[in-house]
């Protein structure tokens, strides 16, 4: 823990500075709201970040028994971003008798045990008090979450990404929005460059996250875990969870693209850098197609019954019978209930109309020349023995 914290240190120490180099006032101006991130929204995300080393710290000397806290077959969400993920997360994480998952409170406020006690101990004195700083707390969310509604829905008690548990950690990759000249942050989209050291600090803090995450989850369930960002990660993972089982969803390569440029123009505009939107889309160009050829490679390394991959025009159209069908090649029990919810959240997809209106960047390089190069490996992997079909 002592080697993240310091890694941890010198990571948003690095950010911080390379804002101000010439290449991160070229990409993002220091003037207005890039000011106002920098001198205000930043020192108070890192307070938040100290608080939750304070809990890990108070986890370390009263809650040790985390340590031994087993994880057993989890079942990882990830693959290609825009491609369903989300979907097949919220959909699982409804049936509670089985999986147990990270919601956005637990995940951004508190990611110790000694936090989450203390969170829960807050609410019940709040729900006493008629429910006043929930309320607060939601309509915040809310006001600042306000861009990604049509894209994301986001709320507190939400089913939602584990991997913002590495914030404290600096491995979370969300964080080049706001910093897109900081190369460490890029490289975990590319996450066989960080060099190995790292890599090995990560991936143990993010094991020690979800060992204290199962600590205080009900007894019996199984992890539940979806992060689109982990494409690159997964030779990583595979090794720390061996016994883990894995859905993967892919996408044709210029609409995952375009979709995924568009998701993050709200995010840009909110830290002042929609001025580095020709970076950021070669970045993502970069990171997905590093993405396609890695999830190509690593599925020979998988026996069938630990790897499923699903694609976003399967799932939207057959739903009911793919999703099952991939997680009874995973050994995964689906049962009458959960049955009934994949099909009634297939059903409603169907029904409501995406809101999400894509805005691609505007940059020299985009989904058509992305296409070309990607196209043959998404075919390839569609032909794999993997593959999960109605």
């Amino acid at each position: 823990m002592r080697r993240a914290f310091l890694l941890s240190c010198r990571l948003h120490v690095q950010w911080f500075l390379q804002a101000f180099s010439r290449e991160g006032r070229a990409m993002a101006p220091i003037r207005g709201r890039r000011l106002i991130l920098l001198f205000l929204v930043f020192p108070l995300f890192l307070a938040l970040q100290a608080w939750h080393w304070l809990g890990f710290l108070v986890d370390e000397i009263f809650f040790r028994s985390y340590k031994k806290q087993e994880i057993r077959e989890p079942l990882f969400i990830t693959g290609i971003p825009r491609s369903g993920t989300t979907f097949i997360h919220r959909t699982l994480a409804r049936d509670k008798e089985t999986f147990t998952t990270f919601q956005l409170w637990e995940a951004v406020l508190a990611p110790s045990i000694f936090q989450r006690r203390l969170l829960k101990a807050l609410s019940r004195l709040d729900h006493f008090l008629g429910n006043p700083l929930h309320r607060l707390l939601e309509r915040l969310t809310s006001r600042f979450t306000r861009g990604l509604s049509p894209i994301h829905d986001v709320g507190l008690h939400a089913p939602e990404e584990d991997y913002l548990s590495l914030l404290p950690a600096g491995g979370c990759f969300i964080l080049f929005l706001a910093f897109p000249a900081s190369p460490s942050l890029w490289q975990l989209g590319r996450f066989q460059e960080v060099p190995e050291d790292q890599r090995a600090i990560m991936i143990k803090f993010y094991k020690s996250c979800m060992q204290k995450h199962l600590h205080e989850a009900p007894p019996g369930r199984r992890l539940l875990s979806k992060n689109a960002a982990f494409a690159s990660w997964l030779p990583d993972l595979r090794f720390a969870f061996p016994d883990a089982r894995w859905l993967v969803c892919i996408r044709e390569p210029r609409s995952a693209l375009s979709s995924q440029l568009s998701s993050l123009r709200p995010g840009l505009e909110f830290f002042g850098t929609l001025s580095a939107a020709d970076i950021v889309s070669t970045g993502i160009q970069t990171i997905l197609a590093h993405a396609y050829r890695l999830l190509l490679e690593e599925k020979k390394s998988f026996l069938i019954d630990h790897l499923a991959v699903i694609d976003q025009l399967q799932l939207r159209e057959h739903g009911d019978h793919v999703l099952p069908t991939a997680l009874r090649q995973l050994s995964i029990p689906v049962s009458s209930q959960l049955q009934d919810d994949i099909s009634k959240a297939v059903r409603q997809s169907k029904q409501q109309k995406s809101q999400h209106r894509h805005q691609p960047l505007q940059a020299r390089s985009g989904p058509q020349e992305f296409g070309t190069l990607v196209t043959g490996i998404y075919e390839e992997i569609l032909r794999h023995p993997h593959m999960t079909r109605k």
